[in-house]
């Protein structure tokens, strides 16, 4: 695929890529939600685990234009009451995002999938003590321009 009217990487493709490196395998009853993790968007999860997307600008085109550089934060909600499944959720997704060589990304060419900062971080339980964990990633994606 190739970028179209300024927008690199659709969340539906970050989406399809997570499950296809395992998510949906090892956690089938976690609800993707695509947005911005708002209040909304935690509530679209419902009351068990959830992966929440959403897209930051990043840092620019890179490779003279070649590629442009989108952040991708996914945010994790654990099991009710269980503040390690949140944790072991959080990790298992960072594993599943990563690639340090040329991949597919939900049918998009990446250069490699790394993280914008450390791993992921609790941020929050929430009055389900649900644990909830955020985690940025730079994803080099075919610019089209």
């Amino acid at each position: 695929m190739t970028a179209s009217a300024g927008l690199a990487l659709p969340l539906a493709s970050v989406e399809m890529y997570l499950k296809a490196r395992g998510l949906t395998d090892n956690y089938p009853d976690a609800q993707v939600v695509r947005g911005q993790g708002s209040a909304e968007d935690i509530r679209r999860v419902g009351p068990g685990r959830g992966v929440i997307l959403s897209r930051g600008g990043g840092p620019g085109l890179m490779l003279e234009w070649a590629f442009d550089q989108p952040i991708i934060t996914i945010r994790t909600i654990g099991r009710q009451k269980d503040y390690d499944d949140g944790e072991q959720l959080a990790g298992d997704v960072d594993r599943f995002m990563l690639a340090d060589s040329n991949v597919d990304v939900g049918g998009w060419r990446c250069l490699y999938v790394t993280r914008a900062g450390g791993g992921p971080t609790c941020i929050q339980v929430d009055t389900a003590r649900r644990s909830h964990w955020s985690c940025s990633y730079v994803v080099p994606v075919a610019s089209g321009l």
